[in-house]
């Protein structure tokens, strides 16, 4: 009975984890840019945006 109990809480508490790992991924989607509060001139993302647009042309 107490292994029972044991298993379902487990269970449960891990299907509540999961839940909120997929309710906070749907819930606060970011754009690569969110919080910065510079230009894009020197921004890592926009780098790497560039370098994988010039390797799709060649």
């Amino acid at each position: 009975m107490i292994q029972e109990i044991i298993t379902y809480t487990i269970l449960l508490a891990t299907a509540l984890f999961v839940a909120y790992k997929i309710y906070e991924t749907f819930a606060k989607q970011k754009s690569g840019c969110d919080g910065c509060s510079s230009s894009c001139n020197s921004c890592a993302l926009q780098d790497l945006k560039q370098e994988i647009k010039k390797n799709k042309g060649v």
